[in-house]
This record gives structure tokens, sequence and C-alpha cells, in this order.
């Protein structure tokens, strides 16, 4: 039997965000286990199918806040698409000639549709953080 803790990222994300209601039971099985002898890897895996199914769970439970949730994830996409093409072109050309020539450029020499792609990234990142601090502020709030 091993003295070692399980790792600390993988704890974390399953303490966190867990979604079954023996989130607790689950816990403390992957960690007797992780210290009987299974490996790093395997704790990861249970952690990350352990989080994936409570979730699956939970949209299946409750489909209107899912529903509501990708339709607010939705509009923020459009409000993002609309700042960013509307607004901020002109403020770029009015403030900034130089910045506007070299988004100019550089959109004459990479691929069309690249930009596509990188703005996915952006908001998939984008929400991924702010769901965090939120998640984190309701932590606090209710701790």
């Amino acid at each position: 039997m091993r003295l070692t803790r399980p790792p600390k990222g993988a704890a974390w994300l399953l303490n966190r965000f867990g979604c079954s209601p023996n989130n607790d039971v689950v816990i403390g099985d992957s960690c007797e286990r992780y210290r009987h002898g299974r490996s790093r890897m395997w704790y990861w895996r249970q952690t990350l199918t352990a989080i994936a199914i409570g979730l699956f769970r939970e949209v299946r439970r409750d489909k209107a806040r899912t529903l509501v949730a990708i339709a607010t994830g939705w509009i923020m996409l459009g409000v993002y698409q609309l700042i960013r093409t509307r607004l901020l072109r002109v403020i770029s050309f009015e403030l900034n000639p130089q910045l506007a020539l070299a988004q100019y450029v550089f959109s004459r020499l990479l691929p069309r549709g690249w930009l596509i792609y990188y703005e996915w990234l952006f908001f998939v990142l984008l929400a991924f953080v702010w769901a965090l601090l939120e998640g984190l502020s309701a932590h606090l709030a209710a701790g």
C-alpha cells in the first residue's frame, strides 16, 4: 500500500465537478484503489469518467436547464460576433491604422477560414474560464 496522495489536479476536479450524489464515496473509493497500486493514469481516467457520467446524468435529468445553457451560449457567441465584426473594426480603423493594415495583410496571407477555428477556440476557452470563475465565486459565497 502506497502512502502517496492521488494527483492533486484530478482530485480537485473530481471534488469540484463531480455531479454524483455519491461523490464522496467515489472520491474515497478512487483514493483507496490508488493507494493499493493503481497508476496515476488510471486515477485520471476514473476522474474524467466520473465527471462525464455525472454530467450526462444531470443533462438527461434536467433538460430545460441544459437547453437554457445552450441558448445562453449561442446568444453570447452572437453578441461576441456582433461586437467583433461591427464595433471593433470601426474602432481599429479609426484609432490605429497600422493595426488595421496588419490585420488586412495577415488575413490575406493565411488560408481562408482559419479565423473561424481560432475564434471558436477563443470562445470555448473564454466560456470555460467564465464557468470556473462563476463556480469559484459560488463556492466562496456558499462557504
